[in-house]
């Protein structure tokens, strides 16, 4: 028992000694704690609002990446026809010619329609944290 209270109470002295400086500097430099402590909590607002934007843009990524598995399949099978059609033969046919564009248009479409653009609640919810950043954050 005696071993434990000797850290405790080394942990509590430099714990009071951390907090006295803090509230010492806070004070020395003129500053009213209940305005830093706003600014703070002003700052974490502006912090969440961001990372709020970074968890909605990353869903949506995340969600356009994890297409491309499906884009790659019909690449492969789109492949694969053209293959079966003679693509590979000294005398390309017609139709391995048609497969391989039919799969390029396929794939082109894929990457195309599905990007994953910002909504108007996430640039929305942008701009005010730009704002509020800009506010808070000059430079």
């Amino acid at each position: 028992m005696r071993t434990l209270a000797l850290p405790v109470l080394a942990l509590l002295l430099v714990l009071g000694i951390v907090v006295g400086a803090v509230q010492a500097r806070a004070e020395g430099e003129g500053g009213d704690l209940t305005a830093k402590v706003k600014l703070l909590e002003d700052q974490v607002k502006a912090l969440k609002g961001d990372t709020e934007l970074l968890y909605s843009r990353e869903a949506a990524l995340t969600k356009y990446v994890l297409t491309m598995s499906t884009a790659a399949n019909d690449l492969r099978q789109g492949v694969a026809n053209a293959r079966a059609q003679g693509f590979e033969a000294a005398s390309i046919s017609a139709n391995s010619r048609i497969a391989v564009l039919l799969s390029l248009d396929k794939l082109a479409k894929d990457l195309s329609t599905l990007l994953p653009a910002p909504t108007k609640e996430e640039q929305e919810l942008a701009r005010r944290n730009d704002q509020l950043r800009k506010e808070l954050f000059p430079r």
